[in-house]
């Protein structure tokens, strides 16, 4: 950016420039986009500018007239819109806003996924390490400890509820869960 003159370096696409990219310089008059180079001088009035952020051209700006779609103006320098005669102009005013609005929407997003991409991996990772922890725990309990134990419920279990040795309903009890 050229401070003294507020101008910023660009590019254009022009009929008059066989559709080659010409470079020059991008500055504002009062009611009007102008480029301006040695090969080829055009304006866009900015009641019908149409502000757009090329993303698959690495973030270039680019500048045209819907009723002219050949002429495209361009610039990499974002500084462009923060220009006063953009700003002052409320058709331009409001594209800014949109794309700016669009920007951070897009930041939001990004940034809402990453989080919940963020907890579920660690929630992944917890459940793993505590299964790791409790295989890890299980194998180090001694068969005898775990006998022991077994009885001691069983034992309880007696003391508390009657169990049932007749053979017949344990026929009857096995044949009632065969289907299960």
């Amino acid at each position: 950016l050229n401070q003294d003159a507020q101008t910023f370096i660009g590019s254009a696409c022009h009929p008059a420039a066989a559709g080659e990219a010409v470079e020059g310089r991008i500055a504002f008059s009062r009611c009007h986009l102008q480029f301006l180079s040695p090969a080829l001088s055009f304006e866009i009035p900015l009641a019908k500018l149409e502000i757009e952020v090329d993303q698959t051209a690495g973030g270039r700006v680019c500048f045209c007239d819907p009723g002219r779609p050949k002429e495209v103006i361009y610039t990499f320098d974002l500084q462009i819109l923060e220009h006063s005669a953009l700003r002052r102009h409320a058709h331009t005013r409001a594209q800014i806003g949109n794309l700016r609005a669009y920007a951070e929407l897009k930041r939001r997003v990004k940034l809402t996924v990453g989080f919940l991409a963020g907890f579920a991996l660690l929630a992944v990772l917890v459940s793993w390490v505590l299964g790791v922890m409790v295989r890890s725990l299980a194998a180090h309990v001694p068969p005898e400890f775990e006998r022991q134990l077994g009885e001691e419920a069983m034992a309880d279990l007696r003391q508390e509820h009657t169990f049932v040795q007749d053979p017949k309903l344990m026929a009857r009890l096995t044949n009632a869960v065969a289907p299960v």
